[in-house]
């Protein structure tokens, strides 16, 4: 009984722990709702932006979810935020209750999709999202504006590609001539497109040109494709024939004079397309002549075809014969159609007179004699075209239209219109001149008359003087010369030169002048400017001719100097420390003036440097110095007497050196020692013997940079029970005879003496530098009395 009982106990002691348990236990998953977001219409290959959003009844932290999808019907993926595909049938996490995603479908039609979504405690929930998946809508517009077209012309062709939905669509195109032959070219191109294949194009509108080179019926058809496979294709159809042109071939008048020129004018009329080319031909199939480009003097090249364009052209045929004459043009176009023309001439002479005066036949040389030509044409004629010429068949001169300094080429034709013409002719050789003029008309018949003339001598002032009749090398000169005609009114003359001696080239207004050949010159003052090189005497002859090939010569001459060159320097000391920089100031005198930049270098029998804007030069090494006034340093860094050179060069290679002496020293210093306290008193301690205490002061003033210093003690007089050593509360003793650092300045040691009474203390101090200069401070103690 008691067994059942303690049974019974212990059954309801375990149901009361585990009621208690449950009861403590806390819950963490809650049901769940779920919403979305998208929009049901979508396209192919376009990302749809997809919202999911999990609802719980209660947050709880601990709590995750995820979701899986399945394609129920049609194809396509989703990708996340940053385009990276989330694979089917596969649980990713969900972040803060939201997932936003994009559905990419990858076939037009109806796309559904089964997501599930499920708690870290295995609670889910289903949805299904329905897709209507399209393909990205857009068209194609292909148009001509001239559908009728000529052969070898080129027709304009527009493909407009009109997106309608979203963007992020490629497109291709790919151009082809089904029927007819021909090429197509980007507008303004002479590379033609590749046909029969496709390649990228954008979306917008592109205009080509396209050339058919066959007549008839000609197809030209696009297919434009996008990235989702849809094509479309249009094609275009053309009449392709050949080009209408007329031309019109006409003269301003069928009768003719021999050799003059008579107008002809000839048209081509393009009545069809632009891009057609032409050829033409001219012949003169009866009589002989010449055709030349209106305003020319170069004749054409007969039966051979040459290119023309489109329009009005005008020409001059001449015929060399009388009688009939026949011109004849053959036009063709670039499509090999052709058209002939020929024009008729009735060719005949025509007269004219001619006469030839001077106002006076007795003249100077180079004086405007008036001379008069007066042609009358006696024909019927007026198209009859004069030339004229004149020659010098004794005797030299020049012609120019009166008022005027426009001259006349002699021994050549030149037009002249019928009237009188005058002009002023002019000598330039003295005696029996004769002047002849031919008239020549446009049919080849001349007329030639002449006047006679005396003509008398001038005489010429001539003279050439110098700037200065001594320079330096480098240095401009002048020469100024005076050329006067005392009688005459005007010759023509010339000047040259021939250097006897010395380096000089010579100009005239910026412009070099050769020597040995002659230049022309005016009446009056004029100048030449003489440049110089190298020193010595320069000599130089100046040859005036006339026209008449009379000659005057001038010599001139002067010497030119080498530039003189000098230096000075400045310094303050005539002996230094080694390693101690001595300034010095440099200033430079150049005459005619200073060429910096300027070498500069100097030597020296002791071990040296010098320093020159912060950078320091050994001996023998070049220093640029860009001005005539600078400062440098000069460092001795070996003892004794340093002979030193320095040396100065110019850009033209000029030196000058000068010498300067310095004493280089080791570097020295002062020294002294000296107490605050010489005496001490005597109070006996328990050894009998006194102590006294006294402070010593050692001042160091060295001459000279980077010295350092040593010091030792030595008891001359007295006991040798003393201790010497650095100040301060607590002596620590220098050992006697011993060297220790100290620095430059004032130092304080301290002194202890254990002496008897009565008893002088002397203590000698040496203090040694670096460069083994040693200086000696002896301070002695006395007993106090």
């Amino acid at each position: 009984m008691k067994s059942n009982n303690l049974f019974l106990a212990i059954l309801f002691c375990l149901l009361l722990v585990t009621s208690c348990s449950k009861d403590s236990e806390v819950q963490s998953s809650f049901p769940f709702d779920l919403t979305h977001t998208h929009l049901e219409e979508t396209i192919v290959n376009f990302p749809q932006r997809t919202i999911l959003k999990v609802v719980p009844e209660k947050e709880v932290e601990s709590n995750t979810y995820s979701f899986q999808y399945e394609l129920l019907s049609g194809e396509g993926t989703f990708v996340d935020e940053d385009e990276i595909p989330l694979a089917p049938k596969k649980f990713h996490a969900i972040t803060g209750l939201s997932k936003t995603m994009y559905f990419v479908a990858t076939k037009a039609g109806e796309a559904k999709v089964k997501i599930t979504v499920q708690d870290s405690y295995k609670l889910s929930e289903t949805i299904e999202l329905t897709y209507d998946v399209s393909q990205n809508p857009f068209s194609i517009d292909f148009s001509t504006p001239t559908p009728e077209t000529s052969i070898n012309a080129k027709a304009r062709v527009a493909l407009s590609i009109n997106n309608q939905g979203v963007d992020g669509i490629t497109y291709e195109r790919k151009f082809s001539i089904t029927e007819g032959e021909g090429l197509l070219y980007p507008i303004g191109a002479d590379q033609s497109i590749a046909l029969e294949s496709f390649t990228a194009i954008e979306n917008g509108l592109h205009e080509f040109d396209v050339v058919f080179t066959a007549t008839g019926t000609a197809k030209l058809q696009v297919v434009v494709k996008d990235s989702n496979g849809q094509e479309f294709t249009e094609t275009l159809e053309f009449n392709v024939s050949n080009n209408p042109f007329s031309i019109n071939f006409t003269a301003a008048s069928n009768e003719a004079s021999i050799n003059a020129k008579t107008r002809v004018a000839l048209t081509i009329n393009n009545q069809g397309v632009d891009d057609i080319t032409y050829e033409r031909k001219f012949s003169i199939t009866e009589g002989q002549g010449l055709l030349y480009p209106k305003g020319s003097n170069q004749n054409i090249t007969l039966e051979s075809f040459k290119a023309i364009e489109n329009g009005l052209h005008e020409f001059d045929v001449v015929f060399t014969a009388t009688g009939i004459a026949k011109l004849q043009v053959v036009v063709k176009d670039s499509n090999g159609q052709e058209f002939t023309e020929t024009l008729e001439f009735d060719v005949s002479n025509n007269p004219y007179s001619l006469n030839f005066n001077a106002s006076f036949t007795e003249t100077y040389l180079q004086k405007p004699t008036p001379i008069e030509l007066i042609v009358n044409n006696l024909g019927s004629d007026n198209t009859i075209t004069y030339e004229r010429k004149f020659s010098f068949t004794q005797g030299t001169g020049s012609i120019v239209f009166q008022n005027s300094n426009q001259s006349i080429a002699l021994d050549d034709f030149a037009p002249i219109a019928t009237g009188s013409s005058k002009f002023d002719v002019k000598f330039s050789s003295v005696g029996a001149a004769t002047l002849e003029v031919t008239v020549k008309d446009s049919n080849g018949f001349t007329q030639s008359k002449s006047i006679n003339f005396t003509v008398e001598d001038i005489e010429v002032s001539f003279s050439a003087s110098l700037q200065s009749q001594e320079i330096f090398a480098e240095q401009a000169n002048k020469v100024f010369f005076e050329l006067a005609e005392i009688n005459g009114f005007g010759g023509s003359y010339e000047l040259k030169y021939v250097i006897n001696s010395g380096n000089v080239s010579i100009s005239y207004n910026n412009i070099s002048l050769p020597p040995d050949t002659y230049r022309d010159v005016n009446i009056g003052n004029f100048f030449y400017d003489l440049a110089t090189v190298s020193p010595g005497e320069v000599s130089i002859t100046f040859t005036l001719k006339n026209q008449d090939g009379a000659e005057i010569e001038e010599t001139v001459s002067f010497f030119v100097k080498e530039h003189e060159l000098d230096f000075s320097f400045d310094v303050a000391m005539t002996e230094s420390y080694t390693t101690q920089p001595v300034p010095m100031q440099f200033a430079i005198s150049e005459l005619p003036w200073a060429s910096a930049p300027y070498t500069f270098k100097f030597y020296s029998n002791g071990v040296s440097t010098v320093t020159y804007n912060n950078v320091e030069y050994e001996p023998g090494q070049a220093i640029a110095i860009d001005n005539p006034n600078f400062d440098l340093e000069y460092t001795g860094l070996s003892l004794g007497e340093h002979n030193v050179s320095f040396l100065i060069e110019n850009d033209r290679g000029i030196t000058l050196s000068k010498p300067w002496t310095i004493e280089v020293l080791a570097p020295n210093f002062e020294y002294s020692a000296q107490s605050n306290y010489p005496f001490y008193s005597y109070s006996a301690n328990q050894f009998g013997s006194s102590v006294s205490h006294a402070f010593l002061t050692h001042s160091i003033q060295p001459f000279g940079d980077d010295q350092t210093f040593k010091i030792k003690y030595e008891v001359v007089e007295g006991p040798s029970e003393i201790e010497i050593g650095f100040a301060a509360d607590l002596v620590i003793p220098l050992a006697e005879n011993a060297l220790y650092d100290i620095a430059p300045g004032q130092t304080q040691w301290q002194f202890v003496a254990k002496v008897q009474p009565n008893v002088s203390v002397t203590i000698k101090f040496t203090v040694v530098s670096n460069t083994l200069v040693e200086h000696e401070s002896t301070i002695q103690f006395l007993p106090a009395n």
